[in-house]
């Protein structure tokens, strides 16, 4: 019943952990245009092109299609899921929150 070591190489031990997403390495090279967009909404003249015309502001970044639809839902177990990052600058003294966490408390009443 025993599996073989390199049957699993490149599966981490912690992917199956349900409802769970660790921000790894891996899951940062998958986000990394997404979590662009969201970078990007720092800005005010960034978020107001992005509310005249969401979709295509979201063309400029690279992301996939079903990055894409999930920003357009809000859906925000699935952005997770897609590789957004939740996490702050890397600076600890940083007090602003990350751009995902900004947007999600702003549009979602």
């Amino acid at each position: 019943m025993s599996k073989e070591p390199e049957e699993f190489e490149d599966v981490p031990e912690y992917d199956d952990i349900p409802g769970t997403w660790v921000f790894d390495a891996q899951r940062a090279r998958k986000g990394y245009h997404l979590n662009a967009f969201f970078y990007s909404l720092m800005k005010a003249e960034n978020r107001a092109e992005f509310l005249t015309d969401e979709r295509n502001y979201l063309q400029k970044f690279p992301m996939t299609e079903a990055q894409r639809d999930a920003v357009m839902k809000r859906a925000w177990n699935q952005l997770l899921e897609l590789a957004a990052s939740r996490t702050r600058s890397s600076n600890s003294r940083s007090r602003t929150r990350s751009p995902i966490s900004t947007w999600h408390r702003r549009w979602s009443a």
